[in-house]
Protein backbone atom coordinates (compact mmCIF):
# COMPACT_ATOMS: atom_id res chain seq x y z
CA UNK A 1 0.00 0.00 0.00
CA UNK A 2 1.06 3.33 -0.80
CA UNK A 3 0.40 6.37 0.37
CA UNK A 4 0.84 10.10 -1.45
CA UNK A 5 0.65 13.76 0.04
CA UNK A 6 1.41 16.68 -2.60
CA UNK A 7 1.52 19.44 -0.27
CA UNK A 8 3.23 23.01 -1.77
CA UNK A 9 4.16 21.44 -4.60
CA UNK A 10 6.10 18.59 -3.17
CA UNK A 11 5.03 14.73 -3.43
CA UNK A 12 5.59 12.78 -0.45
CA UNK A 13 5.09 9.12 -0.59
CA UNK A 14 4.81 6.54 1.33
CA UNK A 15 4.27 2.50 1.35
CA UNK A 16 3.86 -0.40 3.33
CA UNK A 17 7.09 -0.20 5.24
CA UNK A 18 6.87 3.42 6.26
CA UNK A 19 3.54 2.65 7.71
CA UNK A 20 5.71 2.27 10.74
CA UNK A 21 5.95 6.26 11.12
CA UNK A 22 2.40 6.62 11.39
CA UNK A 23 -0.11 9.25 10.38
CA UNK A 24 1.44 11.30 12.64
CA UNK A 25 4.85 12.24 10.80
CA UNK A 26 2.13 12.64 7.51
CA UNK A 27 0.42 15.20 9.21
CA UNK A 28 3.68 16.77 10.86
CA UNK A 29 5.18 17.12 6.84
CA UNK A 30 1.97 18.74 5.55
CA UNK A 31 2.10 21.34 8.33
CA UNK A 32 5.79 22.27 7.75
CA UNK A 33 5.37 22.22 4.16
CA UNK A 34 2.09 24.53 4.73
CA UNK A 35 4.62 26.75 6.87
CA UNK A 36 6.88 27.40 4.32
CA UNK A 37 9.94 24.92 5.22
CA UNK A 38 11.42 23.08 2.54
CA UNK A 39 11.59 19.65 1.95
CA UNK A 40 15.37 18.92 2.66
CA UNK A 41 14.94 20.63 6.37
CA UNK A 42 11.70 17.79 6.48
CA UNK A 43 13.32 15.09 5.63
CA UNK A 44 16.26 15.76 8.26
CA UNK A 45 13.53 15.20 10.58
CA UNK A 46 12.08 12.33 9.36
CA UNK A 47 15.12 10.63 9.60
CA UNK A 48 15.81 11.46 13.14
CA UNK A 49 12.10 9.77 13.92
CA UNK A 50 13.19 6.71 11.51
CA UNK A 51 16.69 5.81 13.37
CA UNK A 52 16.11 6.25 17.12
CA UNK A 53 18.49 7.50 19.50
CA UNK A 54 19.64 10.10 16.23
CA UNK A 55 19.72 13.84 18.11
CA UNK A 56 17.44 16.22 16.27
CA UNK A 57 19.72 19.00 14.50
CA UNK A 58 19.83 22.78 16.10
CA UNK A 59 16.72 24.43 14.88
CA UNK A 60 17.64 26.40 11.36
CA UNK A 61 16.60 29.35 10.07
CA UNK A 62 13.88 27.66 7.48
CA UNK A 63 12.27 26.12 10.80
CA UNK A 64 11.92 29.65 12.56
CA UNK A 65 8.78 31.16 12.80
CA UNK A 66 8.02 33.81 9.55
CA UNK A 67 10.02 37.36 10.54
CA UNK A 68 7.23 39.72 10.76
CA UNK A 69 7.84 42.95 9.05
CA UNK A 70 8.82 45.91 11.41
CA UNK A 71 6.51 48.69 11.02
CA UNK A 72 8.61 52.03 10.04
CA UNK A 73 7.48 55.04 11.86
CA UNK A 74 5.68 58.00 10.16
CA UNK A 75 8.29 61.03 9.49
CA UNK A 76 8.03 63.43 12.12
CA UNK A 77 6.29 66.83 11.46
CA UNK A 78 8.23 70.15 11.92
CA UNK A 79 6.55 72.50 14.19
CA UNK A 80 4.74 75.46 12.54
CA UNK A 81 6.51 78.76 13.35
CA UNK A 82 3.18 79.94 15.66
CA UNK A 83 3.87 76.66 17.21
CA UNK A 84 7.52 77.17 17.73
CA UNK A 85 7.22 80.61 19.27
CA UNK A 86 4.35 79.69 21.59
CA UNK A 87 7.42 77.09 22.85
CA UNK A 88 10.38 80.00 22.88
CA UNK A 89 8.16 82.15 24.82
CA UNK A 90 6.77 80.05 26.88
CA UNK A 91 10.54 79.22 27.83
CA UNK A 92 12.06 82.61 28.47
CA UNK A 93 9.43 83.58 30.75
CA UNK A 94 9.30 81.08 32.80
CA UNK A 95 12.93 81.10 33.82
CA UNK A 96 14.25 83.54 36.41
CA UNK A 97 15.63 86.67 35.33
CA UNK A 98 19.25 85.75 36.96
CA UNK A 99 19.12 82.87 34.43
CA UNK A 100 18.56 84.81 31.21
CA UNK A 101 21.74 85.39 28.80
CA UNK A 102 22.45 86.73 25.49
CA UNK A 103 22.06 83.25 23.89
CA UNK A 104 18.49 83.02 25.42
CA UNK A 105 17.11 86.77 24.47
CA UNK A 106 18.66 86.08 20.87
CA UNK A 107 16.52 82.76 21.03
CA UNK A 108 13.72 85.07 21.71
CA UNK A 109 14.53 87.57 18.90
CA UNK A 110 14.61 84.99 16.56
CA UNK A 111 11.20 83.70 16.56
CA UNK A 112 8.61 84.75 13.75
CA UNK A 113 7.59 88.71 13.64
CA UNK A 114 4.19 88.09 14.14
CA UNK A 115 4.86 86.75 17.47
CA UNK A 116 7.70 89.45 18.50
CA UNK A 117 5.36 91.88 17.78
CA UNK A 118 3.06 90.91 20.36
CA UNK A 119 5.84 91.19 23.15
CA UNK A 120 5.44 94.66 24.59
CA UNK A 121 7.17 93.92 28.04
CA UNK A 122 10.30 92.48 28.92
CA UNK A 123 12.47 92.50 32.17
CA UNK A 124 16.18 91.56 32.32
CA UNK A 125 16.94 92.81 35.85
CA UNK A 126 19.56 90.65 37.66
CA UNK A 127 19.96 88.75 34.63
CA UNK A 128 23.65 87.90 32.60
CA UNK A 129 22.96 90.28 29.16
CA UNK A 130 25.66 91.77 27.86
CA UNK A 131 25.93 94.09 25.21
CA UNK A 132 26.08 91.37 22.82
CA UNK A 133 22.67 90.55 24.09
CA UNK A 134 20.92 93.77 24.00
CA UNK A 135 21.73 94.45 20.23
CA UNK A 136 18.80 91.69 19.79
CA UNK A 137 16.68 94.50 21.37
CA UNK A 138 15.64 95.91 17.72
CA UNK A 139 13.65 92.75 17.01
CA UNK A 140 10.97 93.98 19.26
CA UNK A 141 9.52 96.79 17.63
CA UNK A 142 6.38 97.52 19.69
CA UNK A 143 8.08 97.45 22.89
CA UNK A 144 6.94 99.66 25.54
CA UNK A 145 8.31 98.66 28.98
CA UNK A 146 11.69 97.40 29.09
CA UNK A 147 13.38 96.47 32.46
CA UNK A 148 17.26 96.01 33.06
CA UNK A 149 17.97 97.28 36.24
CA UNK A 150 20.78 95.26 38.45
CA UNK A 151 22.82 94.88 35.29
CA UNK A 152 25.92 95.36 36.16
CA UNK A 153 27.82 95.27 32.96
CA UNK A 154 25.38 97.52 31.29
CA UNK A 155 27.19 99.95 29.02
CA UNK A 156 26.67 102.58 26.59
CA UNK A 157 27.33 100.55 23.34
CA UNK A 158 24.54 98.30 25.01
CA UNK A 159 21.78 101.53 26.03
CA UNK A 160 22.20 102.64 22.60
CA UNK A 161 20.39 99.47 21.90
CA UNK A 162 17.73 100.83 23.44
CA UNK A 163 17.34 103.71 20.99
CA UNK A 164 15.81 101.76 18.47
CA UNK A 165 12.74 100.86 20.30
CA UNK A 166 10.12 103.86 18.92
CA UNK A 167 7.42 102.49 21.08
CA UNK A 168 8.97 102.77 24.39
CA UNK A 169 7.37 104.08 27.34
CA UNK A 170 9.20 103.02 30.64
CA UNK A 171 12.73 102.19 31.12
CA UNK A 172 14.66 100.92 34.44
CA UNK A 173 18.16 101.62 34.89
CA UNK A 174 17.76 101.43 38.52
CA UNK A 175 20.79 99.87 40.54
CA UNK A 176 23.25 99.65 37.28
CA UNK A 177 26.79 101.91 36.08
CA UNK A 178 24.20 104.04 34.55
CA UNK A 179 26.57 107.62 34.09
CA UNK A 180 25.67 111.15 32.56
CA UNK A 181 27.33 110.05 29.22
CA UNK A 182 25.42 106.74 29.00
CA UNK A 183 22.31 108.30 29.52
CA UNK A 184 22.72 110.90 27.15
CA UNK A 185 21.87 108.33 24.29
CA UNK A 186 18.34 108.63 25.34
CA UNK A 187 18.31 112.72 24.48
CA UNK A 188 15.21 113.22 22.22
CA UNK A 189 13.66 110.34 22.66
CA UNK A 190 9.76 110.95 21.88
CA UNK A 191 8.07 108.02 23.21
CA UNK A 192 9.46 107.93 26.64
CA UNK A 193 7.15 108.67 29.68
CA UNK A 194 8.87 106.79 32.81
CA UNK A 195 12.55 106.77 33.51
CA UNK A 196 14.09 105.12 36.76
CA UNK A 197 17.53 106.04 37.29
CA UNK A 198 17.53 104.93 40.97
CA UNK A 199 21.44 103.90 42.48
CA UNK A 200 22.55 104.92 39.41
CA UNK A 201 26.06 107.19 38.84
CA UNK A 202 24.12 110.33 37.03
CA UNK A 203 24.85 113.67 38.71
CA UNK A 204 22.62 117.18 38.41
CA UNK A 205 24.44 117.82 35.13
CA UNK A 206 22.26 115.17 33.34
CA UNK A 207 19.06 116.95 34.34
CA UNK A 208 19.00 119.21 31.05
CA UNK A 209 19.30 116.99 28.88
CA UNK A 210 16.12 114.79 30.44
CA UNK A 211 14.65 117.86 30.35
CA UNK A 212 13.67 117.82 26.79
CA UNK A 213 12.79 114.25 26.83
CA UNK A 214 9.49 115.94 25.35
CA UNK A 215 6.91 113.12 26.82
CA UNK A 216 8.78 112.69 30.66
CA UNK A 217 6.10 112.57 32.76
CA UNK A 218 7.75 110.23 35.64
CA UNK A 219 11.11 110.45 36.66
CA UNK A 220 12.62 109.03 39.66
CA UNK A 221 16.55 109.40 40.77
CA UNK A 222 16.36 108.23 44.61
CA UNK A 223 19.04 106.39 46.55
CA UNK A 224 21.82 109.12 44.45
CA UNK A 225 23.88 110.85 47.13
CA UNK A 226 25.18 113.10 44.82
CA UNK A 227 21.97 114.84 43.47
CA UNK A 228 21.15 117.83 44.92
CA UNK A 229 19.05 119.22 42.34
CA UNK A 230 20.92 122.50 41.38
CA UNK A 231 20.54 120.46 37.91
CA UNK A 232 17.15 122.24 37.55
CA UNK A 233 18.19 125.67 37.93
CA UNK A 234 19.10 124.65 33.78
CA UNK A 235 16.76 122.49 33.08
CA UNK A 236 14.27 123.82 30.53
CA UNK A 237 11.34 121.52 30.01
CA UNK A 238 9.99 119.00 31.77
CA UNK A 239 6.72 120.59 30.30
CA UNK A 240 4.54 117.10 30.95
CA UNK A 241 6.46 115.92 33.92
CA UNK A 242 3.97 114.87 36.61
CA UNK A 243 5.93 112.78 39.10
CA UNK A 244 9.33 113.13 40.83
CA UNK A 245 11.13 110.70 42.71
CA UNK A 246 14.19 112.19 44.84
CA UNK A 247 14.07 109.82 47.68
CA UNK A 248 17.86 109.45 49.38
CA UNK A 249 19.67 112.45 48.18
CA UNK A 250 21.16 115.28 48.67
CA UNK A 251 18.44 117.53 47.78
CA UNK A 252 18.77 120.43 49.10
CA UNK A 253 16.10 123.90 50.04
CA UNK A 254 17.38 126.05 46.60
CA UNK A 255 16.11 123.05 44.58
CA UNK A 256 12.90 123.07 46.06
CA UNK A 257 11.85 126.83 44.60
CA UNK A 258 12.82 125.44 40.87
CA UNK A 259 10.81 122.68 40.73
CA UNK A 260 7.81 125.08 41.75
CA UNK A 261 8.31 125.69 37.44
CA UNK A 262 7.17 122.21 36.52
CA UNK A 263 4.07 120.93 36.62
CA UNK A 264 4.25 118.14 39.38
CA UNK A 265 1.73 115.98 40.76
CA UNK A 266 3.67 113.80 42.71
CA UNK A 267 6.73 114.38 45.01
CA UNK A 268 8.65 112.14 46.95
CA UNK A 269 11.30 113.33 49.30
CA UNK A 270 11.94 110.71 51.82
CA UNK A 271 15.08 110.84 53.98
CA UNK A 272 16.55 113.66 52.06
CA UNK A 273 18.50 115.31 55.05
CA UNK A 274 19.35 118.68 53.49
CA UNK A 275 15.61 119.91 53.53
CA UNK A 276 15.04 121.80 56.14
CA UNK A 277 11.67 123.84 57.32
CA UNK A 278 12.72 126.62 54.38
CA UNK A 279 11.92 124.07 52.13
CA UNK A 280 9.05 122.80 52.73
CA UNK A 281 7.40 126.24 52.94
CA UNK A 282 8.61 126.74 49.52
CA UNK A 283 6.38 123.60 48.27
CA UNK A 284 3.58 125.77 49.13
CA UNK A 285 4.67 127.58 45.50
CA UNK A 286 3.79 124.09 43.48
CA UNK A 287 -0.41 124.53 43.44
CA UNK A 288 -0.61 121.40 41.23
CA UNK A 289 0.76 119.55 44.15
CA UNK A 290 -1.84 116.22 44.98
CA UNK A 291 0.89 113.57 46.62
CA UNK A 292 3.85 114.30 48.57
CA UNK A 293 5.95 111.69 50.58
CA UNK A 294 8.14 113.74 53.04
CA UNK A 295 8.57 110.08 55.55
CA UNK A 296 12.10 110.20 57.57
CA UNK A 297 12.68 113.55 57.85
CA UNK A 298 13.09 114.11 61.42
CA UNK A 299 15.02 117.56 61.08
CA UNK A 300 11.74 119.21 60.06
CA UNK A 301 9.54 120.44 62.53
CA UNK A 302 5.53 122.19 62.48
CA UNK A 303 7.07 125.53 60.99
CA UNK A 304 7.38 123.81 57.82
CA UNK A 305 4.90 121.17 58.05
CA UNK A 306 2.04 123.23 59.12
CA UNK A 307 2.32 125.37 55.77
CA UNK A 308 1.23 122.20 54.15
CA UNK A 309 -2.19 122.48 54.93
CA UNK A 310 -2.62 125.19 52.32
CA UNK A 311 -1.57 123.62 49.00
CA UNK A 312 -5.05 123.54 47.40
CA UNK A 313 -4.96 120.20 45.71
CA UNK A 314 -3.08 118.14 48.06
CA UNK A 315 -5.13 114.76 48.64
CA UNK A 316 -2.54 112.31 50.49
CA UNK A 317 0.52 113.07 52.81
CA UNK A 318 3.37 110.78 54.20
CA UNK A 319 4.68 112.36 57.20
CA UNK A 320 5.77 108.70 59.03
CA UNK A 321 8.92 108.36 60.67
CA UNK A 322 9.08 112.12 61.72
CA UNK A 323 8.81 112.76 65.16
CA UNK A 324 8.52 116.34 64.65
CA UNK A 325 5.14 115.80 63.35
CA UNK A 326 2.57 116.27 66.44
CA UNK A 327 -0.94 116.70 67.58
CA UNK A 328 -0.33 120.56 67.20
CA UNK A 329 0.79 120.13 63.70
CA UNK A 330 -2.06 117.34 62.46
CA UNK A 331 -4.31 120.65 64.00
CA UNK A 332 -3.76 122.76 61.13
CA UNK A 333 -4.58 120.08 58.54
CA UNK A 334 -8.28 120.33 60.32
CA UNK A 335 -9.65 122.67 57.67
CA UNK A 336 -8.14 120.96 54.72
CA UNK A 337 -10.75 120.61 51.70
CA UNK A 338 -8.75 118.31 49.35
CA UNK A 339 -7.05 116.27 51.73
CA UNK A 340 -8.12 112.46 52.10
CA UNK A 341 -5.31 110.21 53.40
CA UNK A 342 -2.19 110.78 55.85
CA UNK A 343 -0.01 108.31 57.25
CA UNK A 344 1.43 108.90 60.17
CA UNK A 345 3.56 106.06 61.75
CA UNK A 346 6.42 106.43 63.71
CA UNK A 347 5.33 110.61 63.78
CA UNK A 348 4.61 112.27 67.39
CA UNK A 349 0.89 111.97 66.92
CA UNK A 350 -1.06 110.57 69.53
CA UNK A 351 -4.93 108.68 69.37
CA UNK A 352 -6.06 111.73 70.63
CA UNK A 353 -4.84 113.71 68.24
CA UNK A 354 -6.31 111.66 64.85
CA UNK A 355 -9.42 111.67 66.97
CA UNK A 356 -9.63 115.34 67.12
CA UNK A 357 -8.46 115.51 63.26
CA UNK A 358 -11.58 112.80 62.55
CA UNK A 359 -13.84 115.13 64.24
CA UNK A 360 -13.40 118.20 62.56
CA UNK A 361 -12.54 116.45 59.18
CA UNK A 362 -14.42 112.91 58.77
CA UNK A 363 -12.95 112.52 55.21
CA UNK A 364 -9.78 112.22 56.02
CA UNK A 365 -8.17 108.63 56.15
CA UNK A 366 -5.08 107.49 58.45
CA UNK A 367 -3.26 104.98 55.38
CA UNK A 368 -2.03 105.07 52.18
CA UNK A 369 -4.23 105.44 48.74
CA UNK A 370 -4.24 102.18 47.08
CA UNK A 371 -4.76 104.48 43.86
CA UNK A 372 -3.36 107.50 43.81
CA UNK A 373 -4.56 109.90 41.13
Amino acid sequence: MEVSVVARGVRFGMGDGGLRLGWGALLLTVCLLAAGCDQKAIDTLLDVEKKPGMKAPAPTADLAAPVVPLKVAAPTVPPSPETEAKYVIDEFFRQTPDLITDESLEKLAGIHEPARGEIVTLSLQTSKVTEKGLAALKAFPHLKSLNLAFIGTLSKRGLESVTSLSDLETLNLGQTPASNEMVEVLAGNASLKKLYLNGTRVTDEILPVLAKLPNLEHLSMADISGIDGSGFKTAKGFVKLKSLSVNHTGIVDQAVLLLAKFPIEGLSMAGCPGLTDQGIVKLTGMKELKNLDVRDNNQLTIKGFSKLAGLPKLWSLSVSENRGFDDQTLKAFQKSKSLRFITLEGSAVTDQGKRALSKSNPEIKFESPRDVP
